[in-house]
């Protein structure tokens, strides 16, 4: 019997092996195969051209040195008011009618890539005419010193600043107006819609070096509503404030609300300026802001001072008619007092 299972074995054996010989020799074939064709295709993608555009190429007079330049924005995002930073993604092009410019050599002066691979070369050629281009998309982190001194109606000015270097002979930039904009997708929250300037400035560095610098800067002006919500609070309490001039002094209850009324928006107001203001940007001087919620604490501490300084004199000579003088006296001054303030630090700022 075991003779028998032995014989079996060996002929399943000799009948088995070469077909599963074969079996592991097809699937190394298929396998390097697979590998060969898959580097092929990665070579041919690596090694293909860009696509040809489809957009239409401006006409562009031959004239040697000079670089048309046009920016796309397609949308703004992270936008920090305090650190003045912000994330553009936007189309950059160049434009030429020069032989003698290959390629363009640029650099983003005001920020960075946002990731690894954020600028690409989208498109790139030349017309019959002579008209050569570069596509770029671009996703850059961009930063610039905003000032808060008009908050919280502040118009703000958003520069994407670019450089082009040397191509080996005097260049010169200009903008290519009508390729440039701002696409409708665009959304900078709190901000009105977005308007733009466009600049070409000289920049000087060591050397003797001087290179022409092109700027794009995004206006926008803060939404009334944005503007409206941050000033409604302060007046909000300077009227719970006024409303102590209601009350009498010469009862302990109407004291004691007047002194507490006061007192806590006296704490809320200065309480919400420390928050407010620690979302601003640094500013060199007093803002406008500043000098509002100067006016604000300084009507709610005269109210303050008029209750004490009423109840100490009605408290002293008992009369009545004085105290009386004494509040209607003090809501003139509380109220003339801050508007003073706030017209004096206007003009001197």
């Amino acid at each position: 019997m075991q003779s028998l299972r032995r014989s079996l074995l060996k002929v399943f054996a000799l009948r088995s092996g070469p077909a599963f010989l074969l079996f592991v020799v097809a699937m190394m074939v298929l396998v390097c195969s697979l590998s060969v064709s898959q580097g092929i295709a990665q070579a041919s993608i690596e090694s293909a051209p860009l696509p040809a555009t489809t957009a239409t190429i401006p006409d562009i007079e031959p004239e040697a040195g000079k670089i048309h330049i046009a920016i796309w924005i397609i949308d703004i995002y992270t936008f920090d008011f305090e650190t003045g930073s912000y994330t553009f993604d936007m189309f950059i092009s160049f434009f030429w009618n020069d032989p003698n410019i290959s390629s363009i050599n640029w650099h983003m002066m005001n920020g960075a890539p946002n990731y690894s691979g954020a600028f690409h070369l989208v498109s790139n050629g030349s017309t019959d005419e002579g008209v050569s281009w570069e596509f770029h998309r671009a996703t850059a982190d961009l930063n610039t010193p905003l000032e808060a001194e008009d908050y919280p109606f502040s118009i703000i000015e958003l520069p994407i600043a670019i450089e082009i270097l040397s191509q080996g002979y005097e260049i010169s930039l200009t903008w290519l107006e009508s390729e440039c904009g701002i696409g409708p997708g665009y959304k900078n929250l709190g901000w009105a819609d977005p308007e733009f300037e466009l600049k070409i400035l000289k920049q000087n560095y060591p050397y003797n070096v001087v290179v022409e610098r092109a700027e794009m800067v995004v206006i926008q002006e803060r939404q009334a509503a944005s503007s409206r919500a941050t000033m409604i609070p302060p007046i909000i309490f300077c009227v719970v404030s006024a409303f102590s001039f209601l009350l009498r002094m010469d009862e302990l209850g109407g004291i004691s609300m007047r002194i507490g009324l006061n007192t806590s928006m006296l704490i809320t107001t200065v309480l919400y300026n420390i928050s407010e203001a620690s979302n601003l940007p640094p500013s060199s001087g007093l803002t406008l802001w500043n000098t509002f919620m100067i006016s604000v604490i300084t009507f709610i501490a005269l109210n303050t001072l008029v209750t004490v300084l009423g109840y100490l004199e009605f408290s002293r000579q008992n009369r009545l008619e004085r105290e009386k003088k004494i509040n209607r006296l003090g809501f003139l001054v509380s109220l003339a007092v801050p508007i003073a303030i706030f017209l004096l630090l206007t003009y001197l700022t």
